[in-house]
């Protein structure tokens, strides 16, 4: 049968504000998000047989329906009475558990490939409603714009995005708990929050230089407590000539926003037992 075949994008915050703690356990929050281009891919093959497979060259991820991605699949299956079994294959290159939504994107990819393969039609906005039953940053993963997001990620409003710059990403592959900084974070006095109207009209201007002074992640510093090597590592982006480097969701990875001209070549040798990539800012649109 017909494959099917997507990238599916990281993204970084380029900001991250925690507002309230809600009543069913989520959180507010206001997020500046973007993605990058970084990528993993994701293919999708219809099968005669009932049931979903799902490989990957990836051993960090779970092959069955702990991976956010079957559950994906498992959701359109069931929701749209499709008899067909499906085997998914995930090319990673987004690191683990970093902070980079890379779960969630492979969940968005074989949403929008579903909806392409049994040819359902369903509108971007469906498309994103399904992916909120799965986890908060999936339906961005399908929106695939720059953004500010709210309510818990789900509520999206396009914004201009970065202007062209490379972006470094360093992931030091340790990983970090979402669920243990959220525990921590309301306990948390923040002297510094961001000021996402300012950022995104910055960002509109296509004033680099100023809106990296707006880009901030509560997160940061609870997440350095438990990983001293975040730290470390903005503390090299920024030797490097960063104009901004900052920890992207909870962590732990970390990215430096550079100009164009910016010589990185010898870059990975600064961060030994990294990960590093150096990417650049991906806007959405076909691929």
């Amino acid at each position: 049968m017909t494959e099917f075949t997507q990238n599916a994008y990281a993204k970084i915050n380029l900001s991250l504000d925690v507002l309230s703690k809600r009543a069913d356990g989520y959180h507010n929050v206001s997020m500046v998000m973007h993605q990058v281009s970084l990528a993993d891919t994701v293919t999708l093959r219809p099968l005669e047989q009932e049931g979903i497979q799902l490989t990957s060259d990836s051993a960090q991820i779970p092959h069955d329906e702990k991976n956010i991605a079957f559950q994906a699949a498992q959701l359109m299956l069931n929701r749209f009475g499709i008899h067909h079994g499906i085997h998914i294959h995930i090319h990673k290159e987004i690191p683990v558990a970093g902070g980079m939504a890379g779960g969630s994107t492979d969940a968005a990819a074989v949403i929008c490939l579903l909806n392409q393969a049994f040819q359902l039609d369903l509108s971007k906005e469906t498309l994103m409603s399904l992916a909120l039953e799965l986890g908060a940053d999936v339906p961005y993963c399908i929106f695939a714009r720059p953004a500010l997001a709210e309510g818990i990620g789900e509520n999206l409003t396009e914004i201009c995005g970065l202007p062209p710059c490379k972006i470094v990403i360093v992931n030091p592959n340790i990983e970090i708990s979402t669920k243990e900084i959220y525990e921590e974070i309301d306990q948390v006095h923040y002297v510094e929050k961001p000021n996402n109207h300012r950022l995104i009209e910055l960002l509109k201007e296509q004033n680099l230089k100023e809106a990296c002074v707006y880009m901030k992640n509560v997160m940061q510093p609870i997440s350095i407590k438990k990983c001293p090597k975040i730290a470390e590592i903005l503390q090299s982006l920024q030797s490097l000539g960063a104009i901004r480097a900052m920890m992207t969701g909870s962590g732990a990875t970390c990215f430096g926003i550079f100009s164009c001209k910016s010589k990185l070549e010898n870059v990975s040798a600064l961060f030994p037992d990294c990960f590093v990539k150096i990417t650049s800012p991906y806007w959405g649109g076909a691929d």
